[in-house]
């Protein structure tokens, strides 16, 4: 069973777009980032959507791994256009799982997160680097201090080290699941997950309503800073 729900935040103009194809094998939502401008993010979401709807997997004759890499670089280059002919950066995030029998195969860009909940376990797929994570490895600083830096920046600051789409090479991570009876597979924006902690939502999706869950959110982002994100979230249960 797969539900989904998209809610305009306080701007007025919902950048968001969920999309769930006719035979439920593709789920996809893109949340048009806020610095691109109302029409920006809008657009950057109807062509993540468009891309989908267009490019079907099912006739694709591509296997889960190869149509979301091909899906992605398509979305990826036809922002890249567009920003260009517009002189204005389209960008965003976006999440995409395809469900082929038994299996997921999912991908991300951004911080639109995945989850996968599976026998108890709760496990967030395909998580995009952050930019400049790769200075941990070359030892400039630990993990630690690199989180610790981030949080002393404004909101609208540290957020700018997530990454968007569209990059010059995507770095996307894909990855594959094998489903059980009782899963439960969760596409949604930072809208909803800045809220919850990932245990916490499939808690309250196993006993609320998706409108509930997405008040919940509304309530404790008006406490925490007088404002509210666009709220989407898709759900498969299996």
């Amino acid at each position: 069973m797969i539900s989904n729900i998209s809610r305009v935040g306080l701007s007025g103009v919902n950048g968001d777009i969920v999309y769930v194809s006719e035979d439920q094998t593709t789920l996809l939502l893109s949340d048009g980032a806020s610095g691109a401008g109302d029409d920006g993010k809008q657009v950057m979401s109807k062509l993540c959507r468009d891309t989908a709807v267009n490019f079907p997997y099912k006739t694709s004759g591509l296997l889960p791994k190869e149509y979301l890499d091909r899906l992605i670089k398509t979305i990826n280059k036809d922002l890249i256009d567009i920003s260009q002919k517009k002189d204005k950066l389209h960008f965003g995030t976006i999440a995409v799982a395809i469900i082929d029998q038994d299996q997921i195969t999912a991908t991300t860009l951004g911080d639109s997160p995945i989850y996968f909940a599976h026998e108890n376990i709760v496990e967030e797929l395909s998580i995009t680097p952050r930019k400049f994570e790769w200075m941990i490895e070359q030892g400039f600083f630990d993990k630690e201090a690199y989180e610790g830096y981030i949080s002393h920046m404004h909101p609208m600051l540290w957020s700018s080290f997530n990454q968007f789409i569209p990059m010059i090479v995507p770095c996307h991570k894909i990855e594959t699941r094998t489903t059980s009876k009782g899963d439960i597979l969760v596409l949604c924006c930072d809208g909803i997950s800045d809220w919850f902690e990932k245990e916490e939502l499939i808690e309250y999706i196993k006993l609320e309503s998706l409108e509930n869950i997405c008040d919940v959110a509304k309530k404790r982002s008006l406490e925490f800073n007088d404002y509210m994100d666009d709220q989407s979230i898709i759900v498969a249960k299996f």
